[in-house]
């Protein structure tokens, strides 16, 4: 009877055990990967998770769409750009809280215009909102948390996944391109699902488990995006902070990088950004060939005619710059098969908030706890919204701040 009582208490506690002090393997260190994995690096000093947790990311420093290039003393957000007033009360709430309270975020993008392009019209936006950057770019959002939630086993960056098998006792082994394999057992898929459904194999003698959650990820489309990065050393090219360009065939928007808090006030940066129409259309021309096109293009508008060209020009592609679904998902975790997925797409948006929402809130549901108030995180600060601003730092500050002691050049 003992015996009998020790199976079934073991059968029950299983899952437990074998996820809660498991070893997790997240693919993409985007803003939803990194809120999953620090999540769970938080729980693991509250107690309520004691496994370890790695992060593989292909590109040579984490934070996905949150990306910044700096290029010839010029600054550019290439991804993300702005957002708006957090939900009072999530996650995203409290990180942009701690970021205030370091002085960096700052409100940025309520200068808004529309400028018709057929009548040579500009239009003042009032928006019901207030909206925020990072500083001095986006890319202190992975690299602050980093510094501030530094309990993690693992980044692996430079580190594309290529396959992802299933194993032995129901564990993961993923190959990366370097031919290095990894051994999990848990996989949080926080890259898009186009990417990483068709690395998954099986076979025989280990067979893919059948998960309720790949259909929605598989359903999931997405539209590619182009951006077009100018810079000039002089002051004075830009009309606002954010320009909508209506009834252009290329053009859609334009951003004043320059105008971002701690960015240098001598030069202009504008990152432009084109229509959804052209950037299906084009998505595979080269980026080199794009760049001359773009930048003519901008020259036939007329708020641009008299703009001389620009010192630095560079093109960036996203393949799978944006998916188009509104439709929300229960948080995707499926304790039988060892997988979930994270990004704004669960959450039917295509917002910096939604990211790391939806990273933290997987990370809640794995430990059993749904309830964000439950499990107070691990603050780096309180929140304070009267913040004084920080005073603007020099040239080498913010390159240190975006790279450390070396100089990226991303485009």
């Amino acid at each position: 009877k003992l015996q009998f009582l020790y199976f079934i208490a073991s059968s029950i506690s299983m899952p437990l055990s074998r996820y809660l002090r498991g070893d997790f393997i997240v693919i993409g260190a985007g803003p939803a990967g990194l809120a999953c994995a620090l999540r769970l690096a938080q729980l693991s000093t509250t107690g309520h998770f004691g496994g370890n947790v790695r992060l593989l990311e292909k590109e040579p420093e984490a934070g996905g769409r949150a990306s910044c290039s700096l290029t010839k003393h010029h600054y550019f957000d290439y991804g993300f750009q702005r957002f708006a007033t957090p939900s009072v009360g999530t996650s995203w709430h409290r990180v942009v809280g701690d970021l205030r309270q370091e002085w960096k975020c700052s409100e940025w993008g309520n200068v808004e215009k529309d400028f018709d392009s057929t009548t040579n019209t500009i239009t003042e936006i009032i928006n019901d909102d207030e909206y925020y950057t990072l500083v001095p770019s986006v890319k202190v959002l992975s690299k602050f948390l980093w510094a501030s939630y530094s309990r993690m086993e693992d980044l692996i960056t430079s580190a594309p996944v290529t396959r992802i098998q299933r194993w032995e006792r129901g564990q993961w082994i993923l190959q990366t391109s370097g031919k290095k394999w990894y051994r999990a057992d848990a996989i949080i898929v926080a890259a898009p699902p186009p990417v990483v459904l068709p690395l998954f194999s099986g076979d025989e003698e280990h067979p893919l488990p059948e998960s309720s959650l790949i259909e929605p990820a598989s359903m999931m489309k997405y539209k590619p995006v182009i951006v077009l990065l100018l810079g000039w050393d002089s002051p004075g090219y830009s009309i606002c902070d954010v320009l909508n360009i209506k009834n252009h065939p290329v053009i859609a928007h334009i951003y004043d990088n320059g105008s971002k808090e701690a960015r240098p006030k001598d030069r202009t940066c504008l990152t432009i950004v084109c229509t959804p129409e052209f950037s299906e259309e084009h998505c595979s021309v080269p980026e080199k060939q794009l760049t001359y096109y773009l930048a003519d293009q901008l020259s036939t508008l007329e708020i641009m005619s008299e703009v001389p060209p620009p010192k630095f020009a560079a093109c960036h592609i996203w393949k799978l710059g944006y998916h188009i679904s509104t439709e929300k998902h229960d948080p995707m975790w499926d304790p039988d098969a060892g997988l979930g997925f994270v990004g704004d797409w669960t959450l039917g948006a295509n917002t910096l908030e939604a990211a790391w929402n939806s990273g933290v809130r997987l990370a809640n549901t794995i430990v059993g706890e749904t309830d964000l108030d439950k499990i107070e995180p691990i603050r780096y600060s309180t929140f304070n919204a009267n913040v004084v601003k920080a005073p603007e730092p020099s040239d080498a500050k913010i390159e240190a701040t975006l790279y450390g002691k070396s100089r990226s050049n991303r485009c």
